[in-house]
């Protein structure tokens, strides 16, 4: 019996390894020009809790390079986007570019990365006071001096 359960741990635990190793994917990047804002949609696919920082990017030139960098949007970009179908992004063109974009050979990338949890720097400082604040304040005692009472019960 013990073999088994052996077995059901190593393989739950191969099983959470690859889970958690899921890639990472954005799906279905379309855009549709509305006059002065343009509506980027997506899906992105990616541990359901977890978040992500997504931006976009665009290309002038079919994808060769994707130099232009839109600032002016508002959505589901960002470094807390969640997973999920039909994500919206919206991009105010002309606040970006006063005078629009000439061309008709325009790609979106929109790319998404995991959001990296910052290192708990602040926590070494306060564990090493920790550790070293008793030392500090019971080296000078005189361990000769020291009288330990204890109460005699009749």
């Amino acid at each position: 019996m013990r073999r088994y359960t052996y077995l059901f741990l190593i393989f739950t635990f191969l099983l959470n390894v690859k889970l958690s190793a899921q890639d990472l994917k954005v799906n279905n990047v379309k855009f549709t020009d509305l006059g002065e804002k343009i509506i980027i949609t997506y899906d992105l696919q990616g541990e359901i809790w977890k978040k992500f920082k997504v931006n976009i990017k665009l290309s002038d030139n079919g994808g060769r390079n994707f130099k232009i960098i839109p600032r002016a949007v508002t959505g589901d970009l960002g470094n807390r986007v969640k997973p999920g179908k039909n994500k919206k992004i919206v991009w105010d063109l002309f606040e970006d570019y006063p005078y629009g974009l000439l061309g008709n050979n325009f790609i979106f990338k929109v790319e998404a990365k995991y959001k990296k949890k910052k290192p708990l720097y602040w926590i070494y400082p306060v564990a090493a006071c920790v550790v070293v604040t008793p030392f500090l304040l019971f080296r000078h005692v005189d361990k000769s001096e020291i009288v330990i009472e204890v109460p005699a019960y009749y």
